[in-house]
């Protein structure tokens, strides 16, 4: 009996058979012949993989988001899909929260995607191991966080949990960062929608709620394209210093367009946001070098303001640490009195992450250059470019 290979079947043929079978069939196919990847590794075949999935909820919706996030990036669509079969692989064998290495990769996608999997298990109990995870596990949560519309109520209270162990101790180190951003991104959500304010002093304050900006609206292949999928840790850690070291040299990264963004409290105050800090102009960048840290200093944001009042930004410190983060030090002094906080930030993909309190020596006593600079930390800080929200 004479066989045919197939390879050599037209092209239609092989896309046709590709489009019937799982997605990390589709790539294993695409991956023996010209033939059958001019075939079958297109958007085209793609969709109809997942399309052809029994686990997604709201299915045209679904798509579109795909359609909208993808484009016509063929790699990007191919990991929607992945990310799909990954979920209703485990969803038949183990409860993602018990292995979450398993399924965290994969989180942004299943996110956007809103398959059934995320939506009713993965945040069905507290996320109990925080501490242990890796940065890119707290990188995927938390664009899984800004990719979502949902409600989050357990991660909000997992995170909550987590806020005396490691956001108001020393922790150090990018991961502490990143749960910076998950923590205020949802209780900025949150406030957008309640319209609640930070007691005593800001319920009539005339600024407004601005919503967080989505995943989709953070260049995240600004300098550099992020690995994908994110699962393989080299690749992964190099991306992110080289992304946050680009922004370090990049004269115009801070002065290009206006900042905004939101504090939060520890503490009895957390339920509650103060109104947004807006108007944040950075001026004047000049680059030094200074031993072998490349330092940006005299920056000034004059003019800002948020639900207390005026205020300035001054005293910015900008240097590279030993481990490649990239360190934002300044004093937020309030024009309308004597308030003045330290901040503690990191130049991230995401913006600037870190905490505000108050300097661990005296408030009024400034940073120099002192390498074991430490603040009292009194709640967080996320800022990012207005043009991301327009």
């Amino acid at each position: 009996m004479a066989t045919t290979r197939l390879d050599l079947l037209p092209g239609e043929l092989i896309a046709h058979i590709a489009a019937r079978a799982d997605a990390f069939t589709v790539v294993q196919l695409s991956e023996t012949c010209r033939a059958t990847r001019k075939a079958c590794w297109n958007c085209v075949v793609l969709r109809e993989v997942l399309q052809s999935s029994g686990s997604l909820d709201q299915k045209s919706e679904t798509l579109r988001l795909v359609e909208a996030t993808a484009g016509k990036e063929v790699n990007i669509w191919a990991r929607y899909a992945l990310a799909d079969q990954q979920a209703s692989k485990l969803a038949k064998v183990e409860c993602p929260l018990e292995t979450p290495p398993a399924f965290i990769d994969w989180l942004p996608e299943l996110l956007v995607v809103k398959h059934s999997f995320v939506k009713h298990q993965c945040w069905s109990r507290f996320l109990r191991d925080g501490p242990t995870q890796l940065t890119r596990q707290v990188f995927c949560q938390a664009i899984a966080i800004l990719s979502s519309s949902e409600d989050m109520p357990q991660l909000a209270r997992s995170l909550a949990m987590q806020e005396d162990p490691i956001l108001t101790r020393k922790y150090e180190g990018p991961k502490t960062f990143l749960w910076v951003l998950c923590s205020v991104a949802l209780i900025a959500r949150t406030a957008v929608r309640n319209r609640e304010a930070a007691w005593p002093y800001n319920a009539a304050a005339q600024v407004p709620h601005i919503a967080p900006p989505k995943a989709a609206q953070i260049p995240l292949d600004l300098h550099v394209n992020p690995p994908l999928p994110f699962a393989e840790p080299g690749s992964w850690n190099n991306w992110y210093k080289a992304y946050n070291l680009a922004n370090l040299h990049d004269q115009n990264y801070f002065t290009s367009s206006a900042w905004c963004g939101y504090y939060t409290h520890f503490g009895m105050q957390a339920r509650y946001q103060d109104p947004p800090m807006l108007n944040i102009r950075f001026q004047t960048p000049q680059i030094q070098l200074e031993g072998e840290s490349h330092v940006r200093s005299h920056i000034i944001a004059p003019g800002c303001h948020d639900g207390v009042g005026a205020f300035t930004i001054h005293n910015v410190r900008i240097l590279e640490t030993e481990y490649g983060e990239v360190v934002f030090r300044a004093l937020k002094a309030y024009t309308n009195n004597w308030s003045s906080w330290h901040w503690d930030l990191r130049v991230t993909p995401f913006g600037l992450l870190g905490f505000w309190g108050t300097n661990t020596n005296s408030i009024r006593s400034g940073f120099e250059s002192d390498p074991g600079f430490g603040i009292n930390r009194m709640g967080m800080v996320w800022l990012w470019k207005e043009e991301w929200t327009r």
